[in-house]
């Protein structure tokens, strides 16, 4: 009986062991645990989506997703508003709620965690009315008696205000509501002058005027629930040791783009009426921060987008003057001796900057640096353009290796390919696609430098008011965020693969088959661009037709959704046209629409667009603020009613009736031709030759 009792417990111990060695990792996998979140609705860019239907995103969205990495938490969403969320909180009916600022008295009703989950400052906002009277650097007691709106109750904000009030020793009208009742259309529309919010929720179009201070936020715990606020404790521990920059460059990518002003101060303002000419100096062979497009005979570049943005988001009104130089030490001499007043492209370079008596604006954007070499990677001699921001790259970051100048990027390659170099610093915005398109080139072989220069505006120190006021072009324009789609298009320019290239590829080729080769060419081009001409431009007055409206309108609309990019839409329509026709004939009819699409095209700015609309009708596509557009619709109306058309030796006048339509949030295609249309139409009725806006 003891033996079979032995054997038994053998087998049973043999036959655990067998049968454990055959159980798979999943049946010893944790289960997620399920944590229900409050999640916002109408938050963004705090918290994207806020329903199941719509896609979710957003800085508090990413800040969870990261939390799940290290607890494994599944979320079920809970949608709502604040204080609704906060009840649930508090009661229970969900574990999480994020964007809660520290209280003392709310520890009694949830837990707070370890670490905040960001900081938030809270900000006096004024409405686009009262920020038209008050000068950005007014002293805080011309807000004395205005109405401002405020979050009431035990809220922080309120608190932040009194003790701001206390200190100014001013008295505002308080407007109190509650968090879900605060409405940024009626602020923007001025029913109150002014509002106390956080920068994480503010509309990027509010103008900041006075910082009351900052709050820690916190993702808080439902008291219920201290399992969850011990896992998340251990979760952030383990976040911010491997990386103690977590939230800032969270709300980096999220918030830079916030609460930052787009008004110059008094002094500023001062400096611009001072200097009715802003003279820039500029690189000729800057690309893509600047150059001279001979064939266009303008300036090209970044440059050319910042002072478009200094002079229509600002209102500067000085000249800008573009003096351009070979090298960058031409332009620094220049600017010393006051031939300029401040030079861009220029090596963000502080401590350089100060020992010349020079001062640096923020940095625009990075310029990285490619290296350009044959079959071996080596380092021992390099080439740079002479005066090049490259050769001081290569003084920096390779002190030991010796340097040859030439006198262009192109001459660097011709050094490499003859061996006489290791190879080549240049700048990444000019080399990668003319190596791959250059057949001579193809040997070469590009590898990315791992540093990078920033660069910036450089304007002597007397000057020093002028760069207050370029600092605020350069947080405007980073947050605009179009500088890497200017930056790829004008990159593009300088990798265009030219004839010349060709025929220094090809030679013995093309000479053989030269005259075939044109013949084909030119015949295949003509008929292209008529083709083309055919299909998308009107062939009287080259303006673009109906066609080639829709993706220009689509592009405007999505930023102006995403971005807050004003636009507007112009319907041009000549008044009594047929009369023309009737009494001139069609061919002075014809010389009338040539006119005026001309006169429309020089009162319009470069990146505005016109269309042929048939018939007598045009339209533009501006991309300005509703003044702007109101202005210039109001020019191009006076000088098209100025202009006179000889035909046959008769004078012939003619006016035009412009229906406009801005966009406004909610506003769709249908929606504003239709709002177009009845401006033109209440323009027609009311007597003709006039702009008409809603």
């Amino acid at each position: 009986m003891r033996v079979h009792f032995i054997f038994a417990v053998a087998f049973s111990v043999i036959s655990a062991a067998f049968f454990s060695g055959n159980v798979s990792a999943a049946d010893y996998r944790e289960p997620c645990k399920v944590v229900r979140v409050g999640y916002y609705r109408n938050s963004e860019p705090f918290m994207n989506g806020g329903s199941e239907d719509e896609p979710k995103g957003g800085y508090a969205y990413e800040y969870l997703q990261t939390l799940a990495v290290y607890t494994g938490w599944k979320y079920e969403y809970v949608y709502g508003d604040f204080t609704e969320l906060y009840a649930k909180l508090v009661s229970g009916e969900i574990d999480l709620l994020g964007d809660i600022s520290f209280l003392e008295e709310r520890r009694a009703e949830l837990d707070y965690p370890d670490f905040p989950m960001g900081t938030e400052s809270y900000y006096i906002y004024a409405s686009p009315a009262a920020a038209e009277r008050i000068m950005l650097d007014d002293d805080a007691g011309v807000l004395d008696g205005m109405s401002i709106c405020c979050v009431g109750g035990e809220s922080f904000q309120y608190r932040l205000l009194l003790d701001w009030l206390e200190d100014k020793n001013i008295s505002l009208d308080i407007v109190f509501m509650s968090y879900d009742d605060v409405s940024f259309d009626d602020f923007k529309n001025g029913k109150f002058d002014l509002l106390v919010l956080m920068d994480s929720v503010a509309d990027i179009s509010f103008e900041p005027l006075f910082r009351l201070g900052a709050s820690d936020i916190y993702l808080a715990v439902s008291k219920m629930r201290p399992d969850i606020l011990a896992e998340l404790n251990s979760a952030l521990n383990e976040i911010f040791v491997s990386n103690p920059y977590f939230n800032q460059q969270l709300w980096e990518r999220y918030y830079s783009n916030t609460s930052f002003t787009r008004r110059l101060s008094a002094r500023e303002r001062k400096w611009f009426d001072e200097h009715p000419r802003l003279r820039i100096g500029c690189l000729k062979d800057g690309i893509p921060f600047s150059f001279y497009d001979e064939g266009l005979e303008r300036t090209e570049g970044i440059i050319v987008y910042l002072t478009e943005c200094l002079k229509n988001v600002f209102g500067v009104e000085s000249d800008i003057e573009f003096s351009f130089y070979d090298q960058v030490n031409e332009a620094e001499v220049a600017l010393k001796n006051g031939v300029v007043d401040v030079i861009f492209p220029s090596v963000y370079d502080l401590d350089s900057a100060e020992k010349s008596g020079s001062m640096m604006s923020k940095p625009v954007m990075n310029s990285g640096y490619s290296y350009i070499f044959g079959n071996k990677k080596l380092m021992n001699s390099i080439a740079v353009v002479k005066n090049s921001q490259s050769l001081s790259y290569v003084s920096r970051f390779f002190p030991n290796a010796s340097v040859i100048e030439a006198d262009s990027f192109k001459e660097c390659l011709d050094l490499v390919m003859r061996g006489t170099v290791s190879g080549a610093v240049v700048s990444s915005f000019k080399i990668s696609r003319y190596i791959s398109l250059r057949k001579k080139y193809r040997s070469l072989n590009v590898m990315n430098l791992p540093n990078s220069d920033s660069v910036s505006f450089s304007v002597m120190h007397e000057n020093y008011v002028l760069v207050s006021a370029l600092n605020k072009l350069v947080n405007y324009v980073r947050s605009a965020d179009r500088l890497n789609e200017i930056v790829m298009n004008l990159s593009l320019r300088v990798g265009k693969y030219t004839m010349r290239d060709f025929f220094d590829d090809y030679l013995v080729l093309i000479m053989t088959w030269l005259a075939v080769s044109l013949v084909l060419l030119l015949s295949l081009f003509v008929a292209l661009d008529r083709l083309k001409m055919m299909i998308n431009y009107d062939v009287l007055t080259h303006l673009m037709n109906r066609r080639k409206l829709t993706p220009y309108f689509d592009t405007a609309l999505s930023r102006a959704i995403q971005k807050g990019e004003p636009f507007s839409i112009l319907i041009f329509d000549l008044d009594d046209f047929k009369h023309v026709n009737d009494t001139y004939g069609h061919s002075a009819g014809d010389d009338v629409l040539k006119m005026a699409s001309s006169t429309i095209l020089k009162g319009i700015d470069r990146h505005d667009m016109a269309f042929r609309w048939g018939g007598e009708e045009f339209l533009v596509l501006m991309r300005a603020d509703p003044k702007i557009v109101r202005r210039a619709a109001e020019r191009i109306r006076a000088a098209i009613s100025a202009q006179k058309v000889m035909y046959r030796d008769k004078s012939i006048s003619i006016t035009a009736t412009i229906g406009v339509s801005s966009y406004a949030p909610g506003a769709t295609r249908t929606s504003m031709f239709q709002e177009a249309d009845r401006n033109l139409y209440e323009g027609k009725r009311s007597g003709k030759n006039k702009v008409v806006t809603s």
